[in-house]
């Protein structure tokens, strides 16, 4: 488990003074003040030692200490972490200990007497201050090489950034919940990019944080200190961001005690990993040595040939069966290709019908866009809907001179000018004949089925309370009269008596 919280900063402290030590030790509350006491040494010599087991991010030492002094300990650790922050303590006021202490590059010097009391404090909390703002321009710096790298995929680049981070790494790819490209293409949706900041504010507070970059695929690559279980740490930080802003992401573990050449190179092969998110919909691991089986043959004729019939039961068979082809075998392309030819299927009909009461696209679906099980679920649904309409209204049945007259009626009824000429020109057809075959096959007349048409749209806003002054210039009506004296007379009541009654008989339902 991978406990999350404010970075510590780890702090030797070395000096041959017993009660100082013991001071250091019990008198100071460390942890309060965002230090973490890793270790402390009686000389330099065990000084050393215990820096090169702990690799703190603060050493206090005395100048003066038996076997190797402050100075010379501060020298070896100079050429191995230049970016160890170093404070001297003496209980000398020596201005060639000072001026010692500066050249090696130490970043205060302290006497012991100023330990003590709020002036101490003031000296820990510059110190955290200066400790913070390096990490930070550290960071910002690594994040710099490492997108430069990336973008530029040039030896040089890499060289330059093996140059700085010199050892062994870890690196995890998160990668964001997102809808799958076919329903972006079809419908009027913008995938909600997730917030830089956001998505890495958990993952700063983890010691074991080198830098994050964001990829061009919108997933986040993290380079992390070697020593940690990536998998509990993505796991952690997945649930971590899933809490805390309500984003659902994948986390794909790409290497662990790499050097950052080959630990780059894993990550171009292994990114296209990122396409396995949608056959996941509670495991948010992703491994990379998980395969695709992409030998599924699939034939397309007969699948359109099944949703041509128009069958409900056939066509819901039909889906699970690919559901559970495409699911169990984690096929993407074939997701995609299934994807769009339901949907181009689906969007056909919508247009062929022109009915308002069919809506492909609701805002509330887009979750269900994000995982493929949910998505087969929501193509059944659309598939009942778009049939049950296509039989209600007995479309599939009509002529398709009688199709085209209903679509361009539904598609223009709102154009008070428009007229039986107007939509007979459109099929090609005269009058006389365009009357007679809807008559035939509808049981109205061109103007009838206008009419009904208009009178259906008006009832749905009616009941939305929007005024008649509003409603009828909506529906095709020059006139507040005459749309009233028409829905009169099919209705067999005004529209303010119909809003009156139906909403009387829900209540009393």
């Amino acid at each position: 488990m991978i406990l999350w919280s404010e970075v510590m900063i780890k702090t030797l402290i070395i000096d041959d003074n017993k009660i100082i030590r013991e001071y250091f030790q019990t008198m100071i509350d460390w942890e309060a003040r965002g230090f973490s006491l890793c270790a402390v040494a009686n000389n330099g010599i065990m000084g050393w030692q215990e820096f090169s087991r702990h690799r703190p991010d603060v050493v206090i030492t005395d100048v003066q200490m038996p076997g190797m002094s402050g100075l010379e300990l501060s020298r070896k650790i100079r050429e191995v972490s230049p970016d160890t922050l170093i404070i001297f303590i003496s209980s000398y006021d020596n201005f060639n200990y000072v001026k010692d202490a500066l050249e090696i590059g130490a970043f205060d010097y302290i006497l012991k007497h100023e330990t003590k009391g709020e002036k101490f404090d003031k000296k820990l909390e510059r110190i955290r201050l200066e400790f913070e703002s390096r990490t930070q321009r550290r960071q910002h710096y690594y994040e710099g090489q490492l997108h430069l790298a990336l973008a530029s995929h040039s030896a040089g680049a890499l060289s330059k950034l093996e140059e700085i981070l010199p050892n062994r790494y870890s690196m995890l790819l998160l990668e964001p919940a997102s809808i799958l490209p076919a329903f972006g293409r079809y419908f009027p949706y913008q995938e909600e990019e997730p917030c830089e900041d956001v998505i890495l504010k958990p993952t700063n507070a983890s010691p074991y944080m080198i830098c994050g970059v964001h990829t061009e695929d919108s997933g986040y690559l993290l380079l992390l200190k070697s020593g940690v279980d990536l998998t509990d740490f993505a796991k952690d930080l997945c649930q971590q961001i899933f809490y805390q802003q309500k984003l659902y992401m994948y986390g794909i573990p790409i290497c662990e005690r790499e050097t950052i050449s080959n630990s780059l190179s894993l990550f171009e092969k292994y990114h296209t990993c990122t396409r396995r998110k949608y056959f996941r919909k509670y495991d948010c691991i992703i491994l990379p040595f998980e395969s695709e089986n992409t030998g599924n043959i699939i034939k397309y004729g007969e699948i359109s040939e099944t949703l041509n019939r128009l069958d409900i039961r056939k066509a819901s068979e039909m889906i699970d069966h690919l559901a559970y082809m495409i699911c169990s075998s984690c096929n993407y392309d074939l997701l995609c290709e299934i994807s769009d030819l339901f949907l181009s299927f689906l969007i056909q009909k919508e247009k062929d019908l022109c009915d308002e009461s069919l809506i492909l696209y609701k805002e509330e679906d887009q979750k269900l866009w994000k995982n493929a099980e949910e998505i087969f679920f929501w193509f059944k649904t659309k598939f009942q809907e778009v049939f049950t309409c296509m039989h209600e209204n007995h479309f599939d049945t009509y002529s398709k001179q009688v199709q085209e007259a209903i679509r361009y009626i539904r598609r223009n009824y709102m154009n008070d000018c428009l007229n039986v000429k107007e939509i007979a020109d459109h099929t090609g057809m005269n009058i006389d004949h365009l009357n007679r075959l809807m008559k035939a096959e509808t049981g109205m007349t061109v103007v009838k089925w206008l009419t009904t048409v208009r009178i259906d749209k008006a009832k749905q806003l009616i009941l939305k309370n929007k005024k008649l002054t509003e409603i009828y210039p909506e529906v095709g009506y020059s006139n507040l009269s005459y749309f009233s004296n028409v829905f009169k007379k099919i209705c067999g009541m005004t529209p303010l008596e119909y809003r009156r009654k139906t909403l009387e008989k829900e209540t009393i339902d």
